[in-house]
C-alpha cells in the first residue's frame, strides 16, 4: 500500500532548502575551523622559528667574527712567512770562517795550502732544462705577498744568487799523494762539499824535499733557502763544522 503525502509541494521544497542550508552552514563552519587551525599552526610555527632564529643569531655572529679573525690571521701568517723566508735566505751565504773550518778540520799533516780563493761562480742556464726555481719561489702576481718589501727583496736576491754557486780554489803542497786523494775523497763525501776535484798534480822541484804541487776545486753546497739547499736534518751537522 503506497504512503499518501498530503503536504503541499511548496512545503517540501522549503524543507529541502532548509536542509541544504543546514549542511552548507556545517561545511562553512568546518572550513572556518580548518582555516583557524591552520592559522594557529602557522602562528605557532612562526613563533618557534623566531625563537630558533634568536638562538642561532648569536652563534652566526660569532662564526662571522671568527671567520674574519681567521682571515686576518691567515694574512698575518702569510706576511710572517714571507719575512721568515727572507730571513732564512739571508743566511745562505756560508761564512768564510765556516768554509775554512770545514776545510781544515779534516786536513792531514802531509798537506799544506799555499793559496785559497773563495768566489761565486755563475752557472749557465740551459734552455729547456731544469725548471727555473725563481718561477716557483717568487711571489705570484696578484698575491698579497707581492706588495711586501720582504718579498720584493727576496725576489731580487734570488735573481742575483740562485744561479751562482760558491767555489773554493785551492793550491798547495803535499808530501804524500795518497793522503791528498784521501783528503779530497773525504771532502767529496761530506755534506758541505758535494763536489771536490783534483785539477792538477805535479812534482815540485824547487824545494829540498820532494813535494807534490796540486790544484783542487771544491764546490760548496747551496745555503739555506736556496734550491737544493740543506734540509732541516742537515743544519746541525753543517752548523757544527763552524764550531
Amino acid at each position: 500500500m503506497n504512503d499518501l503525502d498530503f503536504l503541499p509541494l511548496e512545503y517540501r521544497q522549503r524543507h529541502d532548502r532548509r536542509r541544504r542550508q543546514k549542511w552548507r552552514n556545517i561545511a562553512i563552519g568546518l572550513v572556518g575551523l580548518l582555516a583557524a587551525a591552520t592559522a594557529c599552526h602557522q602562528q605557532l610555527a612562526r613563533r618557534q622559528l623566531l625563537e630558533r632564529l634568536a638562538e642561532v643569531t648569536p652563534q652566526y655572529e660569532r662564526v662571522i667574527e671568527q671567520t674574519q679573525q681567521l682571515g686576518r690571521l691567515q694574512s698575518e701568517l702569510a706576511a710572517a712567512r714571507v719575512d721568515a723566508e727572507l730571513f732564512t735566505y739571508l743566511r745562505h751565504p756560508w761564512p768564510r770562517t765556516q768554509i775554512l773550518a770545514a776545510l781544515l778540520t779534516e786536513l792531514p799533516e802531509e798537506i799544506g795550502f799555499t793559496k785559497l780563493d773563495i768566489r761565486r761562480q755563475a752557472q749557465p742556464v740551459r734552455p729547456g732544462g731544469e725548471h727555473d726555481p725563481l718561477s716557483a719561489l717568487s711571489p705570484q702576481a696578484g698575491s698579497p705577498a707581492v706588495e711586501r718589501p720582504a718579498a720584493i727583496d727576496q725576489t731580487r736576491l734570488r735573481q742575483q744568487y740562485d744561479r751562482a754557486r760558491t767555489v773554493v780554489a785551492i793550491e798547495g803542497l803535499a808530501s804524500d799523494s795518497s793522503a791528498l786523494h784521501q783528503y779530497l775523497s773525504r771532502m767529496n763525501r761530506s755534506e758541505f762539499f758535494p763536489q771536490a776535484e783534483l785539477e792538477s798534480l805535479e812534482a815540485d822541484r824547487l824545494g829540498e824535499e820532494p813535494m807534490l804541487r796540486f790544484q783542487a776545486t771544491l764546490v760548496v753546497c747551496p745555503g739555506y733557502g736556496m734550491p737544493h739547499g740543506p734540509a732541516p736534518a742537515l743544519r746541525e751537522p753543517v752548523a757544527a763544522l763552524g764550531q
